[in-house]
């Protein structure tokens, strides 16, 4: 059996069990859920700026045991997080800011040990006075899916 299911090149897709079935699935623009007979049935999704996702990562913010989506964009350089219901549809939770698509995508993981997901991407800061920017590197913490902007201090010389 095959599936079809098309989606642009430009953009990175992911794969995890969103629908806690243990069966990987496919968010690719689109949630494509593993029917268990070698292919894949769409459900649906619906984000912000869709037309201009550039980045889909999956990871349990919420740590209620279903993996929820980060998303970043390309049109407006927005980073946004939608929570899984456990059965694969996605819900807006929050912005967490500006992304700029130059640069690596966002880093995923408990960097501050709390038992939470936080967030790292590097945000371009334009240079004053010039058509140069810096990367800074910003830590959105998760309390209990509030997300808490900080500067990470590099401690370079």
């Amino acid at each position: 059996m095959q599936s079809s299911h098309r989606i642009s090149t430009d953009r990175e897709f992911a794969v995890g069990d969103v629908n806690n079935d243990g069966y990987p699935d496919i968010i690719a623009n689109d949630v494509l859920i593993n029917n268990q007979r070698g292919g894949f049935d769409p459900i649906g999704l619906s984000l912000h700026d869709q037309a201009n996702v550039k980045t889909q990562q999956l990871a349990d913010f919420d740590n209620n045991g279903s993996l929820d989506l980060l998303v970043t964009t390309s049109w407006e350089n927005l980073s946004s997080v939608y929570l899984n219901d456990g059965e694969g549809q996605f819900t807006f939770h929050t912005h967490l800011a500006q992304f700029d698509t130059d640069r690596e995508p966002p880093a995923i993981g408990d960097i501050n040990n709390d038992g939470f997901n936080d967030v790292v991407m590097g945000i371009s800061i334009p240079n004053e006075g010039t058509n140069s920017s810096s990367l800074k590197l910003m830590s959105y913490s998760n309390n209990h899916g509030s997300f808490t902007q900080t500067e990470i201090d590099g401690g370079g010389s």
